[in-house]
């Protein structure tokens, strides 16, 4: 019998790698008051955005090489469209 769990964490999305860099990068960059930077409050953030945009699946170790489907601009929008979302109803 194959086992399919063997390669699951082979299999990525190339674009949930970039959403948490961008939002990383956006909280340590700016003085962010008006959202809660609680675990829960950035996986909100992080799994509205990545809802909002196209995934991206590589098979690949080495996925610098991967072609971008989305521009960084695209997904900074949607990151900051979750933000206000988050903002205006977190979980907690």
């Amino acid at each position: 019998m194959l086992n399919l769990y063997h390669y699951i964490n082979d299999l990525k999305n190339v674009n949930e790698k970039r959403v948490w860099s961008m939002l990383a990068e956006y909280v340590d960059d700016n003085n962010i008051n008006d959202i809660c930077t609680c675990s829960i409050c950035l996986m909100d953030v992080a799994a509205i955005t990545l809802n909002s945009i196209p995934a991206h699946y590589m098979c690949e170790e080495n996925m610098v090489a991967a072609q971008e489907k989305i521009s960084d601009t695209e997904i900074f929008e949607q990151l900051k469209k979750a933000m206000i979302v988050v903002e205006k109803t977190p979980h907690h």
